[in-house]
């Protein structure tokens, strides 16, 4: 059946394609990686408000990074298209981004519901942003991100678990839901990605440091 449309598939396979053009050094892998990005810009072009969408932010952040060093860099036209998507992205994961107040439990937490993951994850998409976004008019955003990111790594670390046999896994949600207290592989995986993404950008002084509460 090709009724169910995921959000997250062409993000994945744009990051997985320009990996692999690393990795095989042909260049058509970066570019069928960057017509997947530009794809979703050309969709999502001139709404207000789009999907949060962090695998095209992470593939965009590798799509750059690679082009960078690229003997055959992107075209000036490209380059914009593809930022100017992301910048759509990360507005809209911090516009509809939760007001949890300094002291509650859920203070970082993205949604209203205590859940982890989707803040794990938005929270991967905006770290990739602020390794690209670096031009002086998203100085800003890149502010916002920050502020978000702080917080949201704060959020993540006090839903850490810390009692055994599950010490060190990431619970589904701080609510009292009944599958609040579910640990699964995922829940862990975009944790983790997420604070090593934060180390790296903190040593880098991108984002400021965290010290667990």
């Amino acid at each position: 059946s090709d009724e169910f449309v995921s959000l997250y598939y062409p993000g994945e396979a744009a990051l997985g394609l320009s990996l692999w053009g690393v990795q095989s050094g042909e260049p058509r892998w970066r570019d069928a990686a960057v017509r997947a990005l530009l794809q979703l810009a050309d969709k999502r072009r001139g709404r207000a408000r789009v999907e949060p969408d962090h695998w095209a932010l992470l593939a965009t952040a590798h799509v750059l990074t690679d082009a960078s060093r690229a003997d055959a860099p992107l075209p000036d036209a490209t380059r914009d298209a593809l930022e100017a998507h992301a910048v759509q992205i990360a507005e809209t994961m911090l516009t509809a981004r939760q007001a949890h107040p300094p002291g509650s439990p859920l203070h970082g937490c993205f949604g209203r519901d205590g859940r982890t993951t989707p803040t794990a994850t938005r929270l991967e998409g905006l770290l990739a942003a602020l390794t690209f976004l670096t031009d002086a008019r998203h100085a800003d955003l890149r502010a916002r991100i920050a502020t978000a990111a702080h917080a949201a790594v704060g959020f993540l670390v006090r839903a850490q678990r810390r009692e055994n046999p599950y010490r060190g896994g990431i619970p589904r949600s701080l609510s009292h839901e009944r599958r609040a207290r579910e640990i699964r592989i995922d829940y862990v995986q975009h944790a983790t990605s997420a604070w090593l993404q934060y180390v790296a950008l903190e040593r880098a002084g991108v984002v400021p440091p965290f010290a667990a509460e």
